[in-house]
């Protein structure tokens, strides 16, 4: 599964992302996102369902390992909402299955030849 890697700011506001895959309840995913905000308070959406709270990880990366809610299962998107006072500009993101995170790439239908 993978979401739109795109740059973005947030303020209270949130950044909306389209899922290329349908959600699967009770699988695990992880997400990550790359930013220069230093103490940002990120969470991830999917509706008004909270999946995760983001966590501050290395080289200015936030991200979680969550299983989806069955009460999220019909959403087709996600949203990082930043909870902190402070604009903060999301330069990648990626969400994908599994508890494993990776690097980040462009989502193959948004590579244009």
């Amino acid at each position: 599964m993978t979401v739109a890697g795109r740059t973005c700011q947030i303020e209270s506001a949130a950044a909306a992302y389209a899922l290329s895959d349908t959600p699967r309840a009770t699988c695990r995913y992880t997400v990550r996102v790359w930013t220069e905000a230093a103490g940002a308070q990120l969470s991830l959406y999917a509706g008004s369902t909270l999946l995760c709270a983001l966590e501050a990880g290395e080289s200015g990366t936030y991200g979680a390992t969550f299983t989806w809610p069955a009460a999220a299962i019909n959403e087709r998107s996600v949203r990082i909402v930043n909870g902190g006072g402070a604009a903060v500009t999301i330069a990648r993101a990626k969400l994908e299955s599994g508890v494993v995170a990776t690097d980040w790439s462009e989502c193959p239908g948004e590579v244009h030849s």
